[in-house]
């Protein structure tokens, strides 16, 4: 899958504990985005990753890139899994507190932040107590039916990257902790992430062009929950060549700025190459 108008396999990784007569004890997950489609495999009884895949998209929409990925991809037409999990990558969703969140409106909160279209799209939200906070998004209805027609007869879950992140971070947490800011740097946005006394206190994602717009959309972020400033403890991941293209400018502004660490999971031999800061927007739906 390399030629023009299809989609290019950039990076696989695979265990060789991945057994298909074991499928029904896996998790099958994609995380689809504007650019790229990822795939994985993850063993719900010994919570192992067997398998992840990138693909970049040339010139195709995903429901299109979705289609030719299954149709070359003998293990990921299989029907038997335990679960299959759809996560969502876009900029049309809304953070609402608890108190506040009715489902007859989920329309109108992601309305608030970016345009949506209620002939196209669908809403569907994931509540999270610890945060006491609903996270609303939108998928695409093709999305759905697309899942919903491969997969008729497994329990297909919807959820959106920066619920997940979300969750992960909240993992992060110590109880003595004040001011923290989680940041990842995805391969054309910054997803940000910001708690105070064991709270989110703000989560966003933005379009990234440059360093200096990074650490603006950084401080202007931080300044909102806090007035640490360039003293926030800032833990950090990423694709490795977006750490090493904005790290340097990252550490002259910010004194705590650490690499962050995977979720407590096995990752076999396979995935060495990986650093422990990569890949986490596919990890964290293993919280």
């Amino acid at each position: 899958m390399n030629t023009a108008n299809t989609v290019t396999r950039v990076k696989i990784f695979k265990d060789d504990r991945l057994d298909i007569d074991h499928i029904d004890h896996y998790s099958l997950s994609f995380f689809i985005s504007s650019s790229s489609i990822q795939v994985s495999v993850f063993d719900e009884k010994r919570k192992r990753l067997l398998l992840y895949e990138k693909y970049t998209l040339n010139g195709q929409n995903a429901l299109e890139a979705l289609q030719e990925i299954h149709d070359d991809h003998t293990l990921i037409s299989a029907g038997f899994w335990q679960t299959v999990r759809v996560n969502i990558d876009s900029h049309q969703f809304s953070v609402v507190p608890s108190e506040l969140f009715s489902f007859e409106h989920q329309f109108d909160y992601v309305k608030l932040n970016s345009h949506t279209d209620p002939n196209t799209e669908s809403y569907r939200s994931v509540t999270f107590d610890p945060f006491n906070i609903a996270f609303v998004f939108a998928i695409e209805k093709v999305l759905i039916k697309w899942f919903s027609d491969k997969y008729f007869n497994l329990e297909v879950r919807h959820s959106h990257i920066g619920m997940n992140f979300i969750k992960f971070c909240q993992s992060q947490l110590s109880r003595k902790e004040d001011h923290r800011v989680f940041i990842h740097l995805g391969d054309q946005e910054m997803v940000l992430a910001g708690t105070s006394e064991g709270k989110l206190s703000i989560y966003n994602q933005f379009l990234i062009n440059t360093s200096e717009h990074l650490i603006k959309f950084i401080l202007l972020s931080i300044r909102q929950f806090s007035q640490v400033g360039q003293n926030a403890n800032i833990s950090l991941w990423g694709s490795e060549s977006q750490i090493q293209k904005f790290r340097p400018t990252l550490n002259k502004y910010f004194k705590n700025l650490t690499l962050g660490n995977r979720p407590r999971l096995k990752l076999g031999p396979a995935f060495s190459e990986l650093e422990t800061y990569e890949i986490i927007d596919v990890l964290s739906v293993h919280v």
